[in-house]
């Protein structure tokens, strides 16, 4: 009985062994992983960074090289640009309802035919 008994002990430990190897080693990996992760996203923050300070000094040239283009008529071309941004938006909504008018003007035609 006492050879079954240490045969069940050691076989436990065995196994309760290999689990705690396999853990540890899962759990290596997953640290692994990690890291690289985080590594990973620090490079996109950094990347991100730099890529807005590109944005912001390629609008610094825009404005500076519309300021050399118009100059004092920079203001009067800005308020040009607001007022066809506005125009090109009624054309849109205009676009739209006449679609929607020349769609009831056939399903009007069908209904009637």
């Amino acid at each position: 009985m006492k050879g079954v008994y240490n045969f069940l002990t050691d076989f436990k430990e065995i196994i309760f062994k290999n689990f705690k190897k396999k853990m540890d080693q899962e759990l290596a990996r997953s640290e692994k992983k990690y890291l690289e992760e985080q590594r990973h996203q620090v490079e996109l923050e950094e990347l991100l960074q730099q890529k807005e300070l590109d944005a912001v000094r390629l609008m610094t040239d825009c404005q500076r090289y519309r300021k050399i283009a118009f100059g004092d008529r920079d203001l009067e071309m800005k308020k040009i640009e607001r007022q066809l941004n506005f125009r090109d938006k009624q054309i849109q909504k205009l676009r739209k309802k006449c679609s929607e008018l020349y769609l009831e003007v056939e399903r009007l035609m069908e209904k009637s035919k």
